[in-house]
């Protein structure tokens, strides 16, 4: 079995999240048989916008792969939303199979309103 962890994850959503404006696309990435993709649901955001992603990780070999971590980054000036997960630890994997970790992000001024 291979360990692998999606480090790489992190460099593309700290790169498309931490900017105050942006345009996020789908991104890919292949790695010793493991697919990662990461997907929004719009094309460009702004800074008081939420911002919804989701990190697919999908198993290309014919074996199964362990200790999988998928993580996004919080961007800057944002908080997760309630009931939303950062982080996914994944302990076996199976050949063709795909887990996805979609997360919700909020402006910290807008998460401090709501609580007042």
């Amino acid at each position: 079995m291979k360990k692998f962890t999606a480090i790489f994850i992190l460099a593309i959503s700290c790169v498309l999240l931490s900017m105050s404006s942006f345009t996020a696309f789908a991104a890919s990435e292949i790695a010793d048989g493991i697919e990662v993709v990461f997907d929004s649901e719009k094309g460009e955001y702004s800074k008081s916008e939420k911002i919804n992603v989701t990190l697919s990780v999908t198993n290309k070999n014919n074996f199964d792969v362990e200790n999988i971590v998928l993580k996004n980054l919080i961007p800057e000036g944002y908080v997760l939303a309630e009931n939303n997960n950062d982080n996914l630890a994944i302990e076996k994997l199976s050949a063709n199979q795909t887990v996805n970790l979609s997360a919700e992000f909020v402006p910290a001024t807008q998460l401090i309103l709501f609580r007042l």
